[in-house]
């Protein structure tokens, strides 16, 4: 879930962190990269493993935390 508004970013990256670390778990994209995001929408669903997910959720959110940040000092990029 969004934290506070923004835009989707890093969700590729993301999904291979948790693919790599447990391939038995399945992520469904709820909002793609470049999508506006208000506080408290979900982005995506993670289920699987605890172990796998536990382990992974970390990378994956790093992932995420730093792709938007580039994309917010690059928006010219943006597709959307």
């Amino acid at each position: 879930m969004a934290r506070q508004p923004g835009v989707v970013a890093g969700l590729d990256l993301a999904a291979l962190a948790f693919r790599l670390i447990e391939p038995a778990i399945e992520i469904e994209i709820e909002r793609p990269d470049g999508t506006r995001l208000q506080a408290g929408d979900r982005i995506a669903t993670i289920d699987g493993p605890a172990r796998g997910v536990l382990t992974a959720e970390r990378v994956a959110l790093n992932f995420l935390g730093i792709s938007a940040a580039w994309r917010r000092r690059r928006p010219r990029w943006s597709t959307r």
